[in-house]
């Protein structure tokens, strides 16, 4: 006759086998070996399983992921580097021809034949420089702003900021900073616009850099910051613009403090602004004299909300504005009568 062993499964004869009852002990804790035996009374002898028992139900880790070399980047999936190329490759928004600025101007549609006829013959013995020439579209785009209800934003002539410029050098010279004395020209953009960080947070100013280079700056008053706007990295190089934007930095939380009614300026402890160039989608080589069409195009979409770091644009359209901005600044501040056709 033949059983199978409680414990480890051997197999006893007949005559070896005594029945006896069995009482097991208490296992240790699980995952380590554990030996059970078998008590029987004493004139009985004494047999037990040498064979260890795991406990079968241990916890087991899963896989982890896989440890890459140092200096070697993990391969990307197919999806993930089709993910990566998508956001590389973002589009950007293109300029349409009916797109609005300020007041609802739409620069980019094509001019007026005869419009444009009357411009290219009131222009023949215009002998303006181009400071002026920006000034009269500065004040053109400020009549369209100042019929907008509740806008926080202004735009400021070009000589401003080029007259601001001049003051560098003998305010650098000057040791008591607070007793300096400012351009009496420059006064004039706070008795006759309206106040900065009371009635406006943003200030938007066409600057001219070196003979016909143009760029715009974007002056946002409570992130103490200045941005520059360019649609051609190269031109003017990061060189050219820190030697001005360092200048400006420095003077304008000085003129703040001079002439608004404010003490952000003193709460700074007139500590010079910060500034920056924005990364924008497009280059386009200026044709000649356009770099300031570009420089008011960018301004203007800043102004009406629109993200310029998106916005793409083509040389034609860069034309297509300039004939636009003269025809209207030339109307506005020479009075010239510019015929109405539709």
């Amino acid at each position: 006759m033949l059983h199978d062993d409680d414990v480890g499964g051997s197999v006893a004869t007949e005559e070896d086998e005594v029945l006896t009852k069995k009482t097991l002990s208490k296992p240790r804790k699980a995952g380590r070996a554990v030996k059970l035996t078998t008590v029987v009374p004493s004139q009985a002898c004494i047999r037990y399983s040498k064979r260890e028992r795991r406990n079968p139900d241990r916890y087991t880790p899963s896989k982890g992921p896989e440890k890459q070399e140092p200096g070697k980047r993990a391969r990307r999936g197919a999806k993930e580097k089709e993910n990566v190329v998508a956001s590389v490759a973002e589009p950007s928004i293109p300029i349409k021809e009916t797109t609005s600025l300020i007041g609802g101007f739409t620069p980019f549609l094509p001019p007026n034949p005869v419009k444009r006829a009357t411009l290219l013959e009131a222009m023949k013995d215009d002998k303006r420089s181009s400071l002026t020439a920006i000034d009269c579209v500065v004040a053109f785009i400020r009549k369209r702003k100042d019929g907008l209800p509740r806008s926080r934003f202004d735009f400021i002539e070009a000589s401003f900021f080029s007259d601001l410029l001049t003051n560098f050098g003998e305010f650098k010279a000057c040791s008591a900073k607070e007793a300096f004395s400012f351009s009496p020209s420059l006064k004039k953009q706070f008795t006759d616009r309206p106040q900065w960080f009371t009635q406006v947070d943003i200030l938007h100013i066409p600057v001219l850099m070196i003979k016909r280079e143009w760029f715009g700056v974007i002056v946002d008053l409570n992130m103490w910051a200045m941005y520059v706007v360019e649609a051609n990295p190269g031109c003017p190089s990061e060189f050219e613009l820190t030697s001005v934007l360092t200048a400006a930095s420095i003077l304008f939380p000085h003129l703040i403090g001079r002439y608004c009614m404010t003490n952000h300026a003193q709460k700074r402890n007139f500590e010079p602004m910060n500034f920056s160039r924005l990364d924008m989608p497009c280059v386009v080589e200026h044709p000649v004299g356009c770099s300031a069409v570009v420089a008011l195009m960018l301004l203007e979409l800043h102004a009406v909300g629109k993200d310029v770091t998106v916005m793409k644009f083509t040389e034609e359209q860069v034309r297509t504005a300039g004939d636009n901005y003269a025809v209207d600044a030339l109307h506005l501040c020479q009075a010239v009568p510019i015929p109405f056709t539709q």
